[in-house]
């Protein structure tokens, strides 16, 4: 919930984002159906703090809890994660970095606005940015 607070305050009215509840949103999900999107939860701590859905082969859905990255890219470092995405939706930026072999984070590319990118690890896959961005 805290993802679409955070990354719709200013475009959404406020009013209705703080009124989100979670158990509210979680009972529009149906989880197990082989025909159906598939969502996979991320958990740490016993607390969730983000989630993806695919349907087929489309990402239909990210959402990460916005925890400064100062704390999340340390813990992702320290896993092997080889490559982030940050999306800012107000700015409209994908932020690409990658880990090197000393498990420091190195700023790849940063992409603004409407463009068409492929972006590591995915370059085989053409993004438009514009249908990322609220309009």
């Amino acid at each position: 919930m805290r993802a679409w607070q955070a990354g719709y305050r200013g475009i959404l009215p406020g009013a209705y984002l703080d009124g989100l509840r979670p158990e509210d949103r979680a009972a529009r999900y149906t989880f197990d159906r082989p025909d159906g999107p598939r969502t996979t939860v991320a958990i740490t701590n016993g607390a969730i703090v983000g989630f993806a859905t695919i349907n087929g082969s489309e990402l239909c859905a990210l959402h990460v809890d916005p925890v400064d990255r100062n704390k999340k890219l340390p813990i992702y470092a320290a896993h092997g994660v080889s490559h982030v995405w940050l999306i800012d939706p107000i700015a409209r930026t994908l932020e690409v970095h990658a880990l090197d072999s000393d498990h420091r984070w190195r700023d790849v590319r940063i992409y603004e606005g409407d463009v068409r990118v492929r972006a590591q690890p995915f370059e085989a896959v053409e993004l438009d940015l514009a249908g990322l961005w609220v309009r």
